[in-house]
């Protein structure tokens, strides 16, 4: 795997834990837990430009209009162009529900769709 270039849309300080007096390590917040979607694109042959148009579009319009999304990276693989990659963060997992009834995102997924040869999307907790 090579090298991946970081196209930042938003860098945000994020609260997903709170350092206890008593304590010199992160203490966990279960109401305060943020969630992580990572996600993996890989284009088809000759689409990876169309694909980094949507994908930048769809980070746009998710910091923009979804409250809950607070961080959205679009990253690529400078010795692939067909690859991208995505970290999203969102407050909880309302958030992540809401984000899949947007009207961008039904837009989003049906214009990125027949532009792929695979994707791979994973939620993780920020610890």
């Amino acid at each position: 795997m090579g090298r991946w270039r970081h196209d930042s849309v938003l860098v945000c300080s994020c609260p997903m834990f709170q350092f206890s007096n008593q304590q010199h390590y992160p203490v966990y917040q279960e109401d305060t837990f943020m969630l992580a979607i990572i996600v993996d694109f890989e284009a088809l042959p000759g689409k990876g430009e169309e694909v980094r148009e949507v994908l930048q579009t769809q980070a746009r319009n998710a910091l923009e209009k979804e409250p809950g999304c607070r961080h959205f990276d679009v990253c690529s693989d400078p010795d692939d162009p067909q690859k991208f990659f995505l970290y999203e963060l969102y407050d909880d997992t309302a958030a992540i529900e809401a984000h899949g009834q947007y009207d961008h995102y039904a837009a989003f997924r049906e214009r990125i769709d027949p532009l792929l040869k695979s994707r791979n999307r994973r939620e993780m907790v920020c610890l």
